[in-house]
């Protein structure tokens, strides 16, 4: 759940102006709450206008292949961040430009997951995937937003507290940053796990 405010130098400067990313991963967490609202509309029972086109179309197997393969290429993406992270040999350059794809990638994904599914929680395993895939980008984007705020706090309250909160939510051994990050690597390997069955099972069965 990395943004760009960890690598600000620290102490921090006082005065400097809000944070970029503030109104930024505000708008995205918006925007994924809002995307999966389909979800629990089609839940209740409500299936019109939008709704039943966006189901409509979950139907087709071209489209859902076409969704399908997209979403599936898009976690690939994903994964280029932990695997370079790990190679001693990788430039802090493409890691910093990685990083803000990494958090920027959630809100397209949730919107091809939304439109390959047609709305649509599915039964069973496919029903736990898509709550722990769902879990895992809101928890992130809920973190990014909170450690954007955290640091234009103490870019405008130098006091001791609002430096601390900062510290501890957007340094790499600070415990809100740590917490964050291994829920949300707990989250992606279960999404992991069972979206490797899933695709099993639909070349297979």
């Amino acid at each position: 759940m990395a943004t760009a405010s960890r690598n600000l130098p620290h102490p921090l400067p006082v005065g400097l102006a809000p944070h970029p990313h503030v109104l930024r991963e505000a708008i995205l967490l918006a925007f994924m709450g809002a995307s999966v609202l389909p979800f629990a509309l089609h839940a209740g029972g409500v299936s019109v206008g939008p709704l039943a086109t966006l189901a409509a179309l979950g139907e087709a197997r071209l489209f859902k292949l076409a969704t399908g393969s997209a979403g599936m290429a898009l976690i690939a993406g994903q994964l280029l961040l932990p695997a370079l992270r790990r190679w001693r040999g990788a430039d802090p350059r493409l890691l910093s430009r990685l990083r803000e794809v990494h958090a920027l990638n959630g809100a397209p994904l949730l919107l091809i997951v939304l439109a390959h599914t047609g709305g649509r929680a599915g039964r069973g395993a496919l029903s736990w995937l898509l709550m722990a895939l769902v879990a895992m980008l809101l928890v992130a984007q809920g973190g990014h937003l909170a450690k954007a705020m955290f640091w234009w706090r103490a870019q405008s309250d130098a006091s001791p507290a609002a430096i601390h909160r900062h510290a501890i939510a957007n340094t790499a051994d600070g415990w809100v940053h740590q917490s964050g990050l291994q829920l949300h690597v707990s989250l992606a390997i279960l999404v992991l796990v069972l979206l490797f069955f899933h695709v099993l099972s639909v070349l297979y069965f």
